[in-house]
Order: structure tokens, then C-alpha cells, then sequence
């Protein structure tokens, strides 16, 4: 077993946990408290236990190891619980983030689309955009009105389907089309404007590719009502906003 495929799998340490060595153990628990995954850093935790007491050391190690491990678990629990600590996403060494796989469960922000039918047929972006905000920096938001540092905004593409429904004529959705993210993080992106970076993910992308200024950036400059953020086309934003 290699450890690093645990770090995003915690389905495969499920079903491996009886199997894992006290070295891989340790490892593995490092590396929940590192990406801050409560769920499986308790279930670490108590796997650990269990192989303790059943190593002819476990007295020695369970004085030295599990007050370590207790201190870190209250550590991770007060950043979890704390509303608009917890940061998302993770990132390659190049700063790309990788696909995230539950923005559909982050909080839904509002849903745009510039048909072709009243674009002269050459829309600039003919589908629907379902756009998703990390649920930390919502709760950020709603405290200060601003977006912290770590902000991940997720942009969701849908194709326009059938434009008759059983209340009348208009533009629903059709296919999924794939994601694009603007990710805000004075840290990584320190010479970015407003420290914004702008990523597309092609199909089946594990991380996404930073783009080019004139990509996106310099259309939300120039046109978003606050801070590269369309908040004009997105009532649940203003609404939340102190």
C-alpha cells in the first residue's frame, strides 16, 4: 500500500485500517491533521488506539503518543468548528487547485446565462453558470462583507436544454459542461490582481490551469461591483452581506 493515495481516499483506509502498520498509522494521522479532515483523523485516532493496546509496548507508547494525538484532535475540532476558519481546496506545488469534488455541497450562490437566441447567435458564454462559494469564506462574507484570503468561488457549466417547460417558454438546463474557479489567496497569488487567480479544468482534469489575465481578470475588473466578484448578479450574496 502507498500512504499518499490515502491522503484523498479515505474510503481505501476504511478498508484497509485493520491492515495498517503503527508507522503507517502515525503517517496517516499526520497527514489528516496537516488537511485538517476531522471524520478521518477520529477514525485514525481510534484505529491507533486499538493497535496500541494490543502492542506489548502499548503503556510506553500510550503515554508518549496519545496525549500528542488528544491535543491535536482538540486543535483540529476548534478549527473545524470555527465558523469561517476552515479553509478548502487543496493545490498542486504550482498553485493550480485541484478539481474539487464537493462544491455541489458548498452554498449556491446564484445561476446566469447569455443565451445565443439574444446575442445576435454569437454569445460570448451560451451556457448556463451555476456558481458555488466555499461555505467558510460565506460565513466570512457575512461577518465582514468582504472576501477573506482562501475564497473559492466555483463556476458550474450547463448547456441550455429545452426551452419549453409545463409553466411556459424559457431557457432550462441541459448538460453538464464541466467547472471553471476563481480562487482569491494573497499568499499564492501575491502579484495577481486583488491576489484573484482564474482557473479552467478541462475534462477529467485532476487540477485546474491558471489563466491568462485577459482570460477573465480583466473583464471582472473592469465590470464586477465588488472586489472581481459579480455580487450585482447574485441576490444571495447582497442579501447575506452586513
Amino acid at each position: 500500500m502507498r500512504i499518499l493515495e490515502f491522503e484523498i481516499n479515505p474510503v481505501k483506509i476504511r478498508y484497509y485500517r485493520k491492515r495498517l502498520s503503527l508507522t503507517h498509522s502515525i503517517c496517516l494521522t499526520k497527514m489528516a491533521l496537516e488537511n485538517k479532515q476531522l471524520e478521518l483523523f477520529s477514525m485514525l485516532f481510534i484505529n491507533h488506539l486499538k493497535g496500541l493496546i494490543m502492542s506489548k509496548f502499548k503503556k510506553a507508547l500510550l503515554c508518549s503518543i496519545a496525549p500528542m494525538l488528544v491535543v491535536g484532535m482538540i486543535g483540529v475540532t476548534t478549527q473545524a468548528v470555527a465558523s469561517g476558519e476552515r479553509l478548502y481546496g487543496r493545490f498542486t506545488k504550482d498553485n493550480e487547485l485541484y478539481t474539487p469534488r464537493d462544491y455541489r455541497e458548498w452554498v449556491f450562490i446564484g445561476s446566469n446565462v447569455t443565451p445565443n437566441d439574444m446575442n445576435d447567435g454569437a454569445a460570448a458564454f451560451p451556457e448556463f453558470h451555476n456558481v458555488y462559494i466555499d461555505p467558510g469564506s460565506y460565513a466570512h462574507w457575512k461577518k465582514t462583507g468582504e472576501f477573506r484570503s482562501g475564497t473559492i468561488i466555483v463556476k458550474e457549466l450547463a448547456s441550455v436544454g429545452t426551452k419549453e417547460a409545463p409553466s411556459g417558454h424559457g431557457y432550462f438546463q441541459g448538460e453538464y459542461g464541466g467547472i471553471a474557479a476563481m480562487v482569491k489567496d494573497a499568499k499564492r497569488y501575491p502579484d495577481k490582481p486583488g491576489n484573484w487567480a482564474y482557473l479552467g479544468f478541462s475534462a477529467d482534469s485532476r487540477h485546474g490551469a491558471i489563466q491568462e489575465e485577459s482570460a477573465c481578470s480583466a473583464c471582472h475588473q473592469q465590470s464586477a461591483a465588488q472586489d472581481q466578484v459579480f455580487t450585482q448578479f447574485y441576490p444571495v450574496l447582497r442579501a447575506a452581506k452586513p
